[in-house]
């Protein structure tokens, strides 16, 4: 069957809605659409009209690279906005809350951001093998097997305590982050800075868990060594939280940088909210990772119940201990 002939008023009619919708797409095919006429159809109709067929072409190339354009800024925007993030501080690890904790942030749009304080405390607390250590090994893993979901960042570590260099991070980003953490203070000191801060309690320890003792060598990386040329310099802090000291051939070496020699001792104690440790490394090599041997490790819940195996021990630790009113 025939189809019949369009009448000029049709024509014109048509020529009408093909100006009035090239005024929001982008190509002919989608004029096509937008008009239910074909591209025959539509070649027919502006056949007498060649301006206005121009001028509709013209259009439909402004309003194509107009689109690009906004797609552009809309991906450019999308790439700007900032997911949410929860900063989470070492003490984290040992709540009974912490696999539900992960998983909920993991599910969602945000981050889970570790520090790169953070990540040398949970190092240094995975070398136990009570709850938190555990803990802290998990989030390592964790983190490093699900990198969309953490991010890693680098701060600023030059302030008094790790606790200020964290706060300072999410003081800086308050707007977008959340800080997680079971040490009280830590979360007081963040809501005096107007951050977020969630507080999250620990479990009770029983009696037998007051002292906890790791004594089976292993090879470590000393987080305070970093190698320049073909040396391990060996950074002796003396802080509110951490004392460390370096034995090297019948010396004692308590401040400044130390080149570490191969057979030299280290002796490091730190002070955490509930706790103290205190490990002995050896230096076994002078490259930057794999560089030491734990010989001796053990974390104190009672400040007055210092057994350990050696008298060296025991005297550096009564020094942290009197240094830091404890």
């Amino acid at each position: 069957m025939a189809i019949a002939k369009r009448t000029q008023k049709e024509i014109e009619k048509d020529c009408k809605r093909l100006k009035e919708a090239a005024k929001s797409v982008t190509s002919m095919k989608e004029l096509e659409k937008a008009t239910g006429l074909s591209y025959a159809m539509i070649k027919t109709t502006l056949s007498k009209h060649p301006t206005i067929f121009k001028r509709i072409k013209e259009q439909l190339a402004i309003n194509k690279e107009k689109a690009e354009e906004e797609q552009k800024e809309n991906v450019t925007n999308k790439q700007n906005e900032k997911v949410p993030g929860f900063v989470i501080d070492a003490s984290i690890a040992g709540t009974k809350e912490l696999k539900e904790i992960l998983e909920k942030v993991c599910n969602s749009e945000a981050k889970i951001i570790l520090t790169s304080i953070t990540i040398k405390e949970l190092k240094e607390m995975g070398k136990f093998e009570d709850k938190q250590a555990i803990d802290a090994r998990y989030i390592i893993k964790l983190a490093a097997q699900n990198p969309d979901d953490f991010e890693t960042v680098l701060i600023d570590e030059t302030l008094d305590t790790p606790d200020d260099c964290i706060i300072k991070y999410c003081a800086d980003n308050k707007e977008n982050v959340t800080l997680l953490s079971s040490d009280g203070e830590m979360v007081l000191k963040a809501r005096m800075h107007s951050i977020h801060a969630k507080y999250f309690e620990k479990p009770i320890k029983s009696d037998n868990s007051k002292n906890i003792t790791h004594s089976k060598s292993r090879t470590v990386t000393l987080t305070l060594a970093r190698r320049v040329g073909n040396k391990l310099l060996f950074s002796i802090l003396e802080t509110n939280l951490i004392s460390t000291c370096v034995y090297s051939e019948g010396g004692e070496y308590n401040n400044g940088i130390r080149e570490l020699k191969i057979g030299d001792d280290i002796f490091i104690s730190t002070k955490k909210p509930d706790y103290i440790t205190f490990a002995h490394y050896k230096v076994t090599s002078l490259y930057a990772e794999n560089n030491c041997e734990l010989i001796y490790s053990k974390r104190f819940y009672d400040y007055n119940d210092i057994d350990v195996p050696k008298d060296t021990y025991k005297s550096f630790i009564k020094d942290f201990k009197n240094k830091h009113n404890l």
